[in-house]
């Protein structure tokens, strides 16, 4: 086919996996396969990389489209698959230029048609392989032989117009007939194969069909073996199911004259037995009834008498613990009055009252405020430091034992030696009795949480 200067010549080039053009169809061509004249024998069973380019008359790449085309194992195209690719060329977007300027491309990342996107996808446009240059360089060799005519000559320049157009034509009538010529061997070749393809599928076919009839066979022949043993067991089950119904009749037989039989002296004994039986029953719930009206006023006995008991032990209790509560604060007012005479005549004397506490030199205890040193003093430490009891606490571990707590990854106590702080309002957690390389990686920790 011979293109106008002015037209864009399409063609269709394959890709292998090391990014190289390994495969190039005219657009007649790949229309043949697309319609299943032709078969992609040598791309059997894969889904190619494809680029749909169409060429100006300078051999130049102007538009692109990069598909996935699936073949199947026959070499033919999947019946659902189907692509504009006309009007993906040319609406995609403004590419490199290859040189006759910005290239039209449509890709997986550069879709027109959004609902499209999963059947294209993106080149390689590495320096080591640039599928842009290849196929740049593919269509400047013309491989697939595309021909166009020359372009019309300015006014002046028109001298063997007609010759020109002979030749061009008789160029042209060469040239299908060559294609058509080609395209009819490919037929016959492609023919040929479908006849072999289908004269093997029916030889298997056939192999097939005699294996699936033998095995018929034998499974048809096993059932009859198994439905001839289920019916004679069927044939004695029945059997068994007569006699026993038989003999079940026969027990029924026996068993009602046996009921019958006993009916009649029941009925003959009924009558003889009747009031005895009612002398009985009168005699049986006088006793019963004598028997539940002692038992009954035993149980309001025990039960008035424990609620007595109970009464009396709630009084007593009460008792007792008015009594122990006066004896208490009696304890307490001897105890305190002995206390404050001590301390009077102490503090007399010239006497005072100091305490030597970690992280204070010595600490004087008033006597209004004895009681509460003597309930913590480690609390009452704490008060005069100006910290919290649990501050001081902490603060008094590192102060024994002035070592670092940080717990490492495998959960051990470092245990590194480190500087006593002497006064617990100088004491952090977590800072002071840690070791620098401790500190530093804490802080380091905390920064990639942060960043995270």
């Amino acid at each position: 086919m011979i293109f106008d200067a002015n037209e864009l010549a399409s063609a269709v080039f394959f890709f292998d996996d090391q990014g190289r053009v390994c495969k190039q169809l005219h657009i007649s061509e790949f229309e043949a396969v697309v319609d299943g004249f032709v078969a992609l024998n040598d791309l059997r069973a894969q889904e190619a990389r494809c680029a749909y380019a169409e060429i100006d008359n300078g051999l130049n790449v102007r538009r692109l489209v990069f598909f996935r085309l699936p073949i199947n194992d026959s070499g033919e195209i999947l019946k659902a698959w189907g692509l504009p690719l006309a009007d993906l060329a040319a609406e995609g977007a403004k590419s490199r230029d290859l040189g006759a300027g910005p290239v039209l491309m449509a890709c997986y990342s550069k879709c027109p048609i959004p609902h499209l996107r999963r059947a294209l996808w993106d080149p390689e446009l590495s320096p080591n392989n640039n599928m842009l240059l290849a196929l740049k360089r593919a269509a400047a060799e013309n491989s697939i032989g595309l021909q166009f005519r020359e372009a019309e000559h300015r006014p002046g320049a028109e001298v063997g117009a007609d010759e020109r157009l002979r030749l061009e034509q008789e160029l042209s009538t060469r040239l299908r007939k060559e294609y058509d010529k080609d395209l009819r061997d490919r037929m016959a070749q492609l023919l040929k194969e479908q006849r072999l393809r289908i004269a093997t599928m029916n030889s298997e076919f056939e192999k097939r069909s005699l294996i699936m009839r033998r095995d018929f066979e034998l499974e048809s022949e096993a059932l009859k073996q198994q439905l001839h043993v289920k019916e004679q067991a069927l044939a004695q089950a029945l059997n068994q199911k007569q006699e026993l119904s038989e003999d079940l009749a026969s027990q029924a037989d026996k068993l009602s004259a046996v009921r019958e039989y006993f009916t009649r002296k029941i009925d003959e004994a009924r009558g003889s037995e009747e009031d005895n039986i009612q002398v009985l029953r009168h005699s049986l719930e006088a006793e019963y009834r004598a028997r539940y009206e002692g038992r009954n006023r035993e149980l309001q006995e025990a039960l008035q008498a424990k609620e007595l008991e109970l009464l009396y032990r709630n009084e007593m209790e009460d008792q007792l613990q008015c009594e122990l509560a006066r004896l208490r604060q009696e304890r307490e007012q001897v105890l305190t009055d002995s206390g404050e005479q001590i301390l009077n005549r102490i503090l007399e004397s010239g006497l005072s009252l100091v305490s030597f506490q970690p992280g204070l030199t010595n600490m004087s205890v008033p006597i209004n405020e004895l009681a509460d040193y003597l309930d913590d003093p480690e609390a009452y430490a704490a008060g005069q430091c100006g910290v919290s009891p649990e501050l001081y606490e902490a603060w008094l571990e590192h102060y024994r034992l002035p070592v670092c707590r940080n717990t490492l990854d495998d959960a051990t106590l470092c245990g590194e030696n480190i500087d006593r702080i002497e006064n617990p309002m100088d004491f952090t957690v977590g800072e002071s009795d840690c070791c620098s390389k401790c500190r530093a990686q804490l802080k380091r920790s905390q920064l990639k949480l942060a960043s995270s």
